[in-house]
């Protein structure tokens, strides 16, 4: 009868890194979808725009008249400036206020516009 061998004990696998929540990861998701991403962006707010933004287009928009309480809380306050809102619930509400004139829907914001997002709750001036 043949003797038995002594096994080693199994080696102790480290544990699996998550799939999706490097930045990494996330701006590829991003740019699969065709998504503008801000080149300074955080983690954090990759994944705020990969959960939240509905589409990659932006509403240009500029105020159309005197200001008004909840746009100057979110950071719409001056009628020279140009400003994006991404294609969330949140700017979908801003619209509603019907105190903006819509520019123009573009995939990309313009190069002097302030990208307003409800990441910050303020304007974001990265693309400035």
């Amino acid at each position: 009868m043949a003797t038995k061998k002594n096994k080693a004990p199994a080696k102790v696998k480290a544990p699996a890194k998550k799939k999706g929540s490097s930045k990494a990861a996330l701006v590829k998701q991003l740019e699969a979808k065709g998504m503008f991403i801000p080149a300074d962006a955080s983690a954090a707010r990759l994944k705020h725009i990969l959960d939240t933004h509905r589409s990659p287009s932006y509403w240009m928009v500029r105020l159309a008249g005197a200001t008004y309480k909840p746009l100057v809380e979110v950071g719409i306050d001056s009628k020279k400036l140009i400003y994006a809102l991404p294609d969330t619930k949140a700017s979908e509400m801003i619209l509603n206020t019907r105190r903006l004139v819509i520019l123009k829907r573009t995939a990309t914001p313009f190069s002097n516009a302030v990208i307003i997002d409800s990441f910050t709750g303020e304007s974001d001036d990265s693309n400035e």
